[in-house]
Formats: C-alpha cells, structure tokens, sequence
C-alpha cells in the first residue's frame, strides 16, 4: 500500500489526531489494513513519538470524530468531546522497535521538541 519514512524536523509542531484510512463496512473487526512504525532511532518523549487513542478504530468513533455539528460557546464539539474523552498511549520506542495498529485508529506525531529530526519507517 506505502512505504515510506516520515521525517518530523526539530522544531515541528504536532500532527492534526487522524486515522491513515476512514472506516469502511459494518465489522469492527475486520481492520482493511494495518500500519506499521519502525523506530529508526531511539524514540524520546520531547522528539515528538506517535500519539495513539485506543479503542477509535470503530464505527461508533469514526462517526462522532466526523460530526462537524456546531456547538455553542459552552459546549464542545462532539469531536472535542470524544478526545477529550479518550485514552492516549505514546510510542516511545527504542531504535529497532515496531508499532503495529489498525489503520483506523485515530492517532497523531506529536512535537518535535530537539535539535534533532526524528524519523519513523512506515
């Protein structure tokens, strides 16, 4: 499907949270495709590793990140609502390491904070 390296440059700011492909069908079960992060080098905290959310690779998440309904001033968004709502894990790895996920899991790189530009193998 792709292969490729992502490279986050020192400095850069965070990734947009979005699946790699949309939910398609009607089975949670029956991921379309899985994407695969390998850590070409140590993956610190401040280099800016991937931001997963758990559990978003469903139809039900796939639907409420999607609602663009609009909200009042004291109310959030039902995408605010779900990420606010959610657990997150972050890929620090080890040069070497692998992180396999469903393609539909909502996730993110988050910021590069070094003077060094981060790269991942996917």
């Amino acid at each position: 499907y792709e292969f490729s390296c992502l490279m986050s440059d020192p400095g850069s700011d965070r990734q947009v949270i979005h699946p790699d492909t949309p939910f398609i069908g009607s089975d949670d079960s029956s991921p379309v495709l899985y994407t695969c992060f390998v850590a070409l080098q140590d993956m610190t905290l401040d280099m800016g590793p991937t931001c997963w959310l758990p559990g978003t690779h469903t139809r039900q998440v796939h639907e409420a990140f999607q609602d663009e309904s609009s909200r009042d001033e004291n109310t959030d968004s039902p995408k605010d609502a779900l990420l606010r709502s959610q657990p997150s894990v972050l890929g620090v790895l080890p040069k070497g390491s692998c992180g396999i996920f469903d393609s539909r899991l909502l996730h993110a790189g988050t910021a590069n904070r070094t003077n060094l530009p981060r790269a991942i193998l996917y």
